[in-house]
């Protein structure tokens, strides 16, 4: 009887091990493709954004565009009556906020914010026009992602 005791009680350790690393395994397989479907959901809005002009003066007034005459920093943002995905230049992206629904990891919240930056600081907004604007792309999600993931480009005119 004895005997009987001590295996059930080796075999119930045996397994709670086994599920713990069955558990470990299976969040860190969850969280790997999460990050890398978020990665690809991140890549593709920066490649579309990275698709459109520069700004609207630029499709309006053609190659010779001034600093002066781009859009102003506080108007980074949808002309009126621009709605996504007709969105024709860089900024229109600025404040843009969308939900990508995958069928094995649910929903990410992907978000975009555009602003004006220059060669000397790509990180801090600027509050002037120039021809460098730096798109941020941050997509999040709640089950299986354990950090944002936040990618930046910049693009110039």
């Amino acid at each position: 009887m004895l005997f009987v005791m001590a295996a059930m009680a080796l075999l119930s350790q045996i397994t709670m091990m086994v599920n713990s690393y069955v558990g470990q395994t299976f969040y860190a397989s969850l969280t790997s493709e999460a990050t890398i479907t978020a990665t690809g959901i991140a890549q593709a809005l920066l490649a579309e954004v990275s698709t459109k002009a520069f700004d609207e003066k630029a499709l309006v007034a053609g190659g010779d565009v001034k600093v002066d005459s781009l859009t102003a920093p506080a108007y980074l943002s949808p002309e009126g009556g621009e709605t996504y995905p007709n969105f024709d230049d860089i900024d229109d992206f600025n404040l843009y906020q969308r939900v990508t629904t995958t069928p094995r990891l649910g929903n990410f919240r992907v978000q975009c914010a555009v602003w004006y930056v220059t060669n000397v600081d790509l990180d801090s907004p600027q509050s002037v026009r120039t021809f460098l604007k730096r798109v941020t792309v941050i997509v999040d999600q709640n089950l299986g992602l354990e950090y944002d993931v936040s990618m930046t480009r910049i693009l110039t005119y």
